[in-house]
């Protein structure tokens, strides 16, 4: 997870301040970028974390079975952002865990054998499990002498001395630095010929410990992250980089202060947490304060030049008015072009989506809905209304593109009594089909036609 307001900070001020940033910031003026497949199609990213029970497992690995992979594909997620360790990867100075590797690589396998698309993301909390967290292994830490006594709640573990200490080796340490992206490197050399890899997210919520808030992300993160991206495409050539800004205060609502990034062979991983729900109080009800956070990190997605997915959100289980949020989270996702991965693939209360049964909680009715995975073109906007269950795309084809257009269509949970898929394209240049097992509706039109409307509704 990560460090969170404090819960005496008021919504409504954090709100007020996000609308002043977002409205000074650049609006995005162009159309929002999206990842593409082999066939030229553009993606649309929902998916979930994998997961947060890792964190506490000595294997690094949780409970998860080939089956939990087939029942995320059965909800409509595509895509996990699958949680790796350093500690467990590298637990000495240069010697690979060879059985983690071969252990992860089987959960590629089930990933692709049910269409999901993983991004490999290296995990830490407070650095290392040292600190209570987890992340880098013993010989990796320099607290600078500092002896570590736990504080409460678990986030203000973070402005520790010898947490603080231990971040700033990072950020300052060549040697430090250098092990870290050559286990990326190890990472890609064993797994990144995999089909189910779509991507490396190269530090989860990278906190700048005592370095300048002005200055951390253009002079000490975004070389970091160059230095790994090097590494990873040694053994990956087209490896597609997932960055993410520094965690705090930008996952609360703060704008990133990185100049743009400088690889069009990426994507822009920012996590968001409105910092009263995620203490699990009430969600203050503004929908545009929402819009404007996920607008401004579309923005700053934009700047860099590169398609976004939000890597993590959530909502604190039954926390007051939580639906309401995750409702105006769907909405602000859908209209700034931003795909995402719920934190997370968990049990019992928290964050997680299913309860201590391992059975769906309230979260799914939002979060599981009809949407456009694959789309024959240029996508221009496309919405779900979980009302009227009414999902509508618009997209261009300025070039032709021979694989059909996909839609997820939960049906048995949405539609009982059937659905309607209608087009603005002329009856007879358009034909549509669907694959019950997957739940997907395929589309398929005349590529000579520039633009299409799909509407799908009870």
């Amino acid at each position: 997870m990560r460090p969170a307001l404090s819960i005496k900070t008021p919504s409504f001020l954090l709100g007020t301040c996000l609308l002043l940033l977002s409205s000074s910031c650049d609006q995005p003026n162009g159309r929002p970028l999206y990842l593409t497949d082999a066939q030229g199609r553009e993606m649309v990213l929902h998916g979930v974390n994998v997961s947060g029970a890792a964190k506490s497992d000595p294997l690094g690995l949780a409970w998860h079975t080939k089956a939990d992979y087939a029942r995320l594909a059965g909800w409509g997620f595509n895509t996990i952002r699958l949680l790796l360790f350093w500690s467990v990867l590298e637990p000495a100075q240069g010697q690979y865990n060879s059985v983690y590797m071969d252990s992860i690589e089987e959960r590629l396998d089930w990933a692709e054998a049910h269409g999901l698309m993983v991004i490999l993301d290296m995990h830490q909390d407070l650095y290392s499990a040292e600190f209570t967290g987890d992340g880098a292994p013993a010989w990796a830490i320099n607290s600078d002498g500092h002896r570590f006594s736990p504080l409460s709640p678990w986030w203000l573990n973070y402005i520790h001395p010898a947490v603080l200490a231990a971040f700033d080796h990072l950020w300052t340490d060549a040697w430090l630095q250098d092990a870290y992206a050559d286990a990326w490197g190890h990472v890609a050399s064993e797994l990144g010929s995999h089909n189910a890899v779509i991507g490396y997210d190269l530090m989860n919520e990278p906190f700048l410990a005592t370095q300048s808030p002005i200055t951390f992300e253009g002079d000490r993160l975004r070389p970091f992250y160059h230095l790994i991206a090097q590494n990873i495409r040694i053994h990956d050539p087209d490896a597609r980089i997932f960055f993410e800004p520094m965690a705090f205060p930008t996952a609360s609502g703060a704008p990133s202060l990185m100049p743009a990034y400088g690889d069009p062979q990426a994507t822009y991983a920012p996590h968001y947490y409105d910092p009263i729900v995620h203490e699990g109080g009430p969600y203050h009800g503004s929908a545009t304060i929402v819009d404007a956070a996920i607008a401004l990190k579309a923005s700053e997605a934009e700047n860099h030049g590169v398609p976004m997915i939000l890597g993590e959100f959530g909502a604190f289980a039954d926390g007051p008015g939580h639906l309401d949020y995750l409702e105006d989270m769907m909405d602000a996702l859908d209209q700034h072009a931003c795909g995402w991965a719920y934190w997370s693939y968990d049990k019992g209360g928290g964050f997680g989506i299913l309860d201590n049964n391992g059975d769906e909680t309230d979260v799914f009715d939002v979060i599981v809905r009809a949407y456009p995975q694959r789309v024959a073109g240029t996508i221009q906007e496309h919405s779900f209304n979980l009302s009227t269950r009414v999902m509508e795309l618009r997209y261009e084809t300025p070039f032709s593109i021979t694989a059909p257009t996909e839609i997820f269509v939960p049906a048995a949970r949405l539609y009982p009594g059937g659905f309607q898929v209608s087009s603005s394209d002329a009856a007879g240049s358009w034909s549509w089909t669907f694959d019950q097992a997957r739940e997907v509706v395929q589309i398929v039109h005349d590529t000579g036609q520039d633009s299409h409307t799909i509407r799908i509704e009870p």
